[in-house]
């Protein structure tokens, strides 16, 4: 029977609120969203929105000094399915979106938010002091930049989070569950399996994956103390 892992509330609350709500960098931002990623307290489909939401913002920030420069303030918001032109008179793309603040543009093969300000005005309607082969090179460059820094950040934190584990994992070592009941002690560390032996002296054999090392060193079980016995029970462990 197989355990579904525990989301560690406390823990993804307080990365994420130092990610998104201080102004953090966008590298810093992905690094921690990252770890988030990697100790299973963002579930896939939350992981696909943010990693687009980060994408959207890098990129804006990657074209924004092009776009921004020499270009007249709009006197307006620019409207929805808008086509905006560069600045050699040729189509970008269509405004997706606009808030008032920032309008996204849509080129047909990336989207990127820029503030209203950065948009001029001409008779066939708004334009960005660029062209849409500039803006698509560019977002590319980001793109790539941020899958190379992603993968860094996540291989940096899967490696932190092993040392960590092979630090507290020892014999003798007490493990407690995902909603904080203590489990037992590890008995024994038989290659991808750990035995831990329970306060009534029953032996219950978990996976290494199931396992972690918590900010203090301490060993911790992704799975609630319930849904491990009943999986214990299931095998006729």
């Amino acid at each position: 029977m197989a355990i579904g892992r525990a989301r560690i509330g406390f823990f993804s609350s307080f990365l994420e609120a130092a990610a998104w709500d201080t102004g953090f960098p966008v590298f810093l931002e992905l690094a921690c969203t990252v770890v988030l990623a990697a100790c299973g307290a963002i579930a896939p489909r939350r992981w696909k929105q943010i990693k687009r939401r980060k994408f959207m913002k890098f990129a804006k920030l990657a074209i924004l000094a092009t776009a921004l420069a020499a270009t007249p303030i709009a006197a307006s918001a620019q409207d929805v399915g808008a086509t905006v032109y560069g600045n050699d008179g040729n189509p970008i793309g269509t405004i997706d979106s606009n808030d008032g603040t920032n309008a996204v543009v849509n080129t047909g093969k990336y989207t990127a938010a820029l503030p209203v300000s950065a948009f001029g005005t001409s008779e066939n309607g708004p334009t960005l002091n660029i062209t849409k082969a500039q803006i698509e090179e560019q977002l590319a460059a980001a793109q790539a930049q941020q899958e190379a820094a992603m993968a860094e950040a996540q291989a940096a934190a899967e490696a932190e989070a092993a040392a960590a584990l092979a630090a507290a994992l020892v014999v003798g070592a007490p493990v407690i569950t995902a909603d904080q009941q203590a489990l037992g002690m590890v008995e024994e560390i038989a290659g991808e399996n750990v035995i831990i032996k329970s306060e009534e002296d029953s032996l219950i054999t978990l996976p290494l994956n199931l396992l972690a090392a918590n900010p203090e060193g301490g060993l911790f079980a992704l799975a609630n103390f319930d849904d491990i016995m009943a999986a214990v029970q299931a095998v006729g462990g």
